[in-house]
């Protein structure tokens, strides 16, 4: 589990390269390599640790490493996507529909990332001062409760990122036996009144469109 921000990133990179055709050619080999290395890594990584082969600190860094990267490399692929995005909006830009489309998945992939981030280093932070109100047993009649945060701490995350991650798929997110949750908030939702747009934003969105109907039609052709 250490290395799943990375694997994600990794994965997101190679769709930021191949971004032309990363839905539409199929490479089977980069699920299988990012999972033979990735399994592969942690097989090693156990092993030593459990045998105490290398010291707990160096072992830190080394389960540290991929992660560190994995940050830097998600913050230049979303730059990279966010470039395209905005390039094709100001200008008519050569990028295809899938290009264009692929691109504004990978920013709303980056955004979901970033409160899974968010979240999962909010609950580290609180199990931590968690840890050190029992390891100086502050407040000592509350030790029960200190240790059932802990257990919340130790047991939540897959219980909330999960969730998140699978939710953000449109095929999970629009399945029937979700409908009880959000009904009520769908009657109490207010609907804001449309605003009424400029001839010149409605000419570009009209341009927009058929730009992307003749490249789908030129691409079934």
């Amino acid at each position: 589990m250490s290395n799943v921000l990375c694997v994600i990133a990794v994965e997101r990179s190679l769709a930021s390269y191949f971004l032309n055709d990363y839905e539409k050619k199929s490479r089977f080999w980069i699920p299988i390599t990012i999972v033979l290395v990735d399994q592969s890594f942690n097989f090693i990584v156990s092993y030593f640790f459990y045998l105490n082969y290398v010291p707990f600190f160096y072992m830190i860094i080394i389960t540290g490493t991929p992660n560190a990267m994995a940050i830097c490399l998600m913050i230049h692929s979303q730059n990279y996507n966010r470039k395209v995005t905005k390039t094709h909006e100001k200008y008519t830009s050569n990028y295809s529909l899938a290009a264009r489309f692929q691109a504004k998945e990978n920013l709303k992939c980056f955004r979901m990332i970033k409160k899974i981030l968010i979240a999962a280093f909010s609950i580290v932070v609180f199990g931590f001062f968690v840890a050190i109100a029992l390891f100086l047993n502050i407040f000592p009649q509350m030790d029960t409760l200190w240790n059932l945060c802990l257990l919340a701490v130790t047991s939540l995350p897959p219980l909330v990122i999960c969730p998140a991650i699978i939710y953000s798929v449109d095929s999970f997110r629009n399945y029937p036996f979700l409908d009880c949750f959000f009904i009520k908030l769908k009657v109490a939702k207010v609907t804001s009144v449309p605003r009424k747009r400029s001839s010149a934003r409605s000419e570009d969105i009209q341009r927009e469109t058929e730009t992307y109907f003749n490249q789908l039609a030129a691409s079934w052709t």
